[in-house]
């Protein structure tokens, strides 16, 4: 009797392992088509879907949304290979398939079986005319003699756009940019110097700047997270607050599009007698600024919403400004993976129409002598080096004020021959432009 009660007990659990197995594929299966079909930011949408798992599947659903969106074009590619009629683009029983793929090939703490059989399950529930299929193709693939081709994960439009942008470079960034992300922080006390060797790499970009090696520490966990001594922002995202730091003029300086707050908590620590303005449009993610700020424990900063095309500020009133502008963030897709698929062509145009606004509604507020520094995590040049070029035509009472290998830790790879600040993912960072302009 107690070996039965036992082996019911047993198989109760298995029962409800494989019932939150299966809960957690169908939040991802939600998910994929939100990204995928409705174009909705992954930041925006995991804290709805995942309410209801327990932490672990939350973990698990994370992983495994990234992990498909991250080889859709890899994914789609093998599966295809061994179908007459490919799924519909998008379909349900697409993203079935692709979730199934993706744990047998991209996920190591998956065991095959545990794939097949779930996504199988998973398939039985939600398209249950195709679960039979779905089973033949995902043994195929776990047969398959997969080569990996990363550059396939890049949607058509934008590797047309990098090809252009790029020339013979284009395949490296193309192949980086589904690569996996990096967990930079900038180190504020340097007393802390030691703990962070232990856990990290000390980056060459600035005297602040680590790479943290050790993957099983979050964010929270890290050492003098909690009191402020450290924030989180890849290493490129460091550099911007950085380049005013020439800055002679006397005045206040404006962080433009501020949120989440990494850019203000540099300018604060840069300079600490200066009073700085940190704005953003969207009050929600104003309030991620004031939260940073409370963290860090710095008080020479001033919060407000700003709509920055239509700034408050008197004429020639601000010493500098930085102009951290919205973006396609592609650049960006080793951390924010859904921006392969939320973003669009038409999307570069207008957001470029978006970027020349503020530059231009921004170029009479600082004062002669002052420094603008424009920056965007865009790997096309149409928002970055093209952007600045255009600007200076429209404004002859601005040069730019180049940016030394010096001002970026040696590292002469990242400055273009105009003196502007252009990194890609194959350089083992996030695709980035920076350039500092002054006042005549």
């Amino acid at each position: 009797m107690v070996i039965l009660q036992a082996h019911y007990a047993r198989c109760s659990v298995i029962h409800q392992d494989m019932k939150e197995s299966i809960q957690s594929r169908k939040a991802v299966l939600r998910l994929l088509k939100e990204v995928l079909i409705q174009r909705r930011p992954l930041d925006q949408i995991t804290e709805k879907a995942f309410r209801d798992l327990p932490n672990r599947d939350q973990s698990f659903a994370n992983a495994l949304i990234r992990a498909t969106l991250r080889h859709i074009g890899e994914i789609d590619a093998l599966a295809a290979s061994f179908m007459k009629r490919p799924f519909k683009e998008h379909s349900k029983e697409q993203n079935i398939l692709r979730i199934g793929v993706a744990q047998l090939l991209f996920m190591d703490g998956v065991a095959d079986y545990a794939a097949i059989d779930t996504t199988v399950e998973l398939a039985k529930k939600e398209a249950p005319r195709v679960s039979k299929l779905v089973n033949a193709i995902l043994r195929q693939c776990q047969r398959s003699d997969y080569k990996a081709q990363p550059s396939l994960n890049i949607p058509n439009w934008m590797q047309e756009q990098i090809t252009a942008d790029y020339g013979d470079k284009a395949e490296a960034v193309l192949t980086a940019m589904s690569a996996h992300p990096n967990l930079d922080v900038y180190l504020r006390d340097s007393s802390l110097a030691a703990d962070y060797a232990a856990i990290a790499e000390k980056l060459p970009y600035t005297e602040n700047s680590y790479r943290i090696t050790d993957k099983s520490l979050t964010a929270t966990a890290l050492p003098g997270w909690a009191d402020g001594k450290v924030y989180v922002q890849e290493a490129m995202a460091q550099l911007p607050a950085r380049l005013l730091s020439p800055l002679k003029v006397e005045g206040d300086v404006w962080d433009a599009c501020a949120a989440p707050g990494g850019k203000t908590i540099h300018l604060c620590d840069i300079f600490p007698k200066r009073h700085i303005i940190s704005s953003d449009i969207n009050e929600k993610r104003l309030s991620l600024v004031k939260q940073n700020l409370k963290r860090c424990q710095l008080t020479n900063a001033k919060t407000d919403v700003i709509d920055a095309r239509k700034a408050p500020f008197k004429k020639e009133s601000l010493a500098a400004a930085l102009v951290d502008a919205p973006c396609t963030a592609t650049g960006t897709t080793k951390r924010h993976v859904d921006v392969l698929y939320t973003r669009t062509a038409e999307d570069v145009t207008s957001l470029s129409k978006l970027q020349v606004q503020l530059l231009d509604a921004t170029a009479p507020l600082i004062a002669p002598g002052g420094l603008l520094v424009y920056a965007t995590c865009s790997l096309f040049k149409a928002e970055g080096e093209a952007q600045i070029e255009a600007f200076l035509e429209r404004h002859s009472d601005f040069a730019l004020s180049p940016i030394t290998a010096d001002e970026v830790g040696g590292k002469t790879e990242l400055i273009t021959a105009q003196g502007t600040l252009r990194a890609t993912p194959d350089m083992g960072t996030d695709g980035f432009f920076a350039a500092r302009l002054v006042k005549k």
